[in-house]
Formats: C-alpha cells, structure tokens, sequence
C-alpha cells in the first residue's frame, strides 16, 4: 500500500490585515499614556510535514 508521508499547507491569517482593537492599555490610570493592544497583522506561510 502507498501511503503520503508528506503534508503541505499554505495559510494566511489575517488577510484583509484589519486592525483590531482587543484591549485598552492604560498606564497609572487616564492621566499618562493610552494606547490598545492589538491583533497581528498579516501573516503568510507555509506549513510542511512528514509522517513516518
């Protein structure tokens, strides 16, 4: 019997690379500075594997 050993993906995550606003960041409070944690941009890759 013949059996792939190999796998191979490509992804993409992200695709439209929107920028989403996930958390506030607040340090000490509103008087100092204000930013947002953010997603991860776009990411672009290929995933390969063997079973054996």
């Amino acid at each position: 019997m013949l059996v792939n050993k190999w796998d191979t993906a490509l992804f993409v995550n992200n695709l439209t690379n929107e920028t989403a606003f996930l958390a506030l960041d607040q340090e000490r409070g509103t008087r100092a500075r204000v930013g947002y944690l953010t997603n991860q941009p776009r990411t672009i890759g290929i995933s390969t594997r063997v079973n054996f």
